[in-house]
């Protein structure tokens, strides 16, 4: 689904907490009238309970007042949403902290790479690339290293390092999700590094040469 600037992408129900709301201004009310009956009785003790009492009915009604104006979100650019759906989670409690979608604008797409730890430190920030989609193999897509984690993780029994691409020429075919073959370019090497140096690094690890 798509959505432009400006469209609200969902809206809690707040019928709980302008309850809560209002309960507490209540109580707020009737602690600054007790405040100026311990005033004017000069009962300064009463006077500065019912003070502190009004400082902490205040702190919780703006933590709630600051929950019910984040219930609902404005989307800030057009874009996309490539995850979540909540026409499923209407009527539903919602955890506090729980990710409702996955957005990406139309004009700064990126690529997730998943680069593999035994050429890692051949991968840097600012090398350019070239990505093949299965859907489209004829189609390139060029873009360039950013970004690049610092630990590796297991994706289908093999250790990888994770990393993003910007995106220079994003066609009009691309959709959220697509896989393919990206190609990182770290340099020219000889041809015999080229065919033999998966072979060389194997025979190393195994024989710590």
């Amino acid at each position: 689904d798509t959505f432009q600037k400006g469209d609200i992408l969902y809206r809690l129900n707040t019928d709980e907490l302008q309850l809560q709301a209002t309960n507490l201004k209540s109580e707020i009310a009737i602690r600054v009238i007790q405040r100026k009956q311990a005033n004017a009785l000069k009962e300064h003790a009463k006077s500065q309970i019912a003070g502190a009492e009004i400082l902490a009915y205040q702190t919780e009604l703006a933590i709630i007042k600051s929950r019910i104006n984040r219930s609902s979100f404005i989307a800030e650019f057009n874009g996309l949403i490539i995850t979540g759906d909540l026409n499923k989670r209407i009527g539903q409690v919602v955890p506090q902290g729980e990710a409702f979608f996955e957005l990406a604008p139309h004009d700064r797409w990126e690529l997730e790479l998943e680069i593999p730890e035994n050429v890692i430190t051949d991968v840097q920030d600012g090398l350019k690339t070239s990505f093949m989609a299965q859907a489209m193999p004829d189609q390139q897509i060029q873009g360039e290293v950013f970004q690049l984690s610092v630990q590796s993780e297991a994706k289908n029994t093999k250790n990888v390092f994770t990393g993003k691409a910007s995106i220079v020429n994003q066609g009009k075919w691309m959709r959220a999700g697509m896989q393919g073959v990206t190609r990182i370019h770290t340099g020219k090497k000889p041809v015999w590094w080229v065919t033999f140096h998966h072979l060389i690094d194997s025979i190393r690890m195994k024989f710590w040469l």
